[in-house]
């Protein structure tokens, strides 16, 4: 993203002032083209290390990520219908309205449950008939599982924008999850945390435990990597990506877009509670 990072700098220079908090704005611009997603990692470095340039950066950033889920609240509702309503064949049509299908069911998922919910119900929010909605998905327990690997998705995208990482496995394992908050506090949290427990079939309920050990898997071996590196006190891998996991998941279970806390301040405080049992302790 070194082009982009060039590109949108001059743009915004008038919004924030100083290298570091321009080199965060641009950060939160490249996030954005990628879906929306801002650099949690990058502006708790900043706060730490130059908080007297932090403020105004972080400020941009809540304010970005306020704008974004009134945006998927309202006006990507409307988009959604949108795609179906014009008459104009537009290059990724097909996938942007296999999104939107798979958005509207997680919505719907969370609100109603998932057996309270049918395609027809989902094809009604978004002003289409019953077997549009079949050429996206095959049947409702599909669409379960597309809205359960988009949030995971988001997991392991984390994963794989630590791997180039300079910091420690402690940092990348806080990045990590950040990511994981962020995906939980998403449309997708209830399918992510919920898919497994609505009686799906064995293949498909095979498929979940897998992509759920890949997550485990993460964890642990960033922990591992963590005491191998000195980042990380001695601990059991398995018992605190367990912890890790679990305390993050139930997130979903009480989270309100609505609530005063936004995604990122959860993740933070869920940061500095586990990077304080997880630094090493002085002898």
């Amino acid at each position: 993203y070194t082009q982009e990072y060039i590109a949108y700098t001059d743009e915004y220079i008038g919004a924030v002032s100083g290298p570091s908090n321009r080199l965060a704005a641009v950060t939160m611009r490249c996030a954005r083209r990628r879906g929306g997603r801002t650099s949690l990692l990058f502006v708790e470095w900043l706060r730490r290390r130059h908080p007297h340039r932090a403020s105004k950066t972080h400020s941009c950033w809540e304010k970005d990520v306020a704008l974004k889920r009134a945006t998927m609240n309202g006006a990507g509702r409307r988009a959604g219908r949108d795609l179906w309503a014009s008459t104009e064949s537009r290059p990724g049509d097909r996938e942007r309205k296999r999104e939107a299908v798979i958005l509207t069911a997680a919505r719907a998922f969370r609100e109603h449950g998932y057996h309270n919910t049918s395609l027809a119900d989902i094809a009604s929010q978004l002003s289409v008939t019953k077997p549009t909605v079949y050429h996206y998905v095959a049947n409702k327990e599909q669409l379960l599982f597309e809205c359960f690997r988009s949030g995971l998705n988001q997991i392991m995208e984390g994963f794989a924008e630590i791997r180039t990482s300079q910091g420690n496995a402690r940092e990348r394992l806080e990045y990590v999850i950040g990511r994981y908050a962020e995906a939980i506090t998403s449309d997708f949290g209830w399918c992510m945390v919920q898919a497994e427990n609505q009686d799906l079939s064995p293949a498909m309920s095979k498929k979940v435990k897998t992509l759920k050990s890949e997550i485990d898997q993460g964890l642990r071996r960033l922990i591992k990597e963590g005491q191998l590196d000195g980042s990380i006190r001695s601990c059991d891998p398995k018992m605190t990506a367990f912890a890790l996991a679990g305390a993050l998941n139930w997130i979903a279970y009480w989270y309100r877009s609505e609530e005063a806390l936004s995604a990122p301040e959860i993740a933070k405080r869920f940061i500095d509670l586990f990077d304080l049992g997880l630094r090493p302790r002085a002898r």
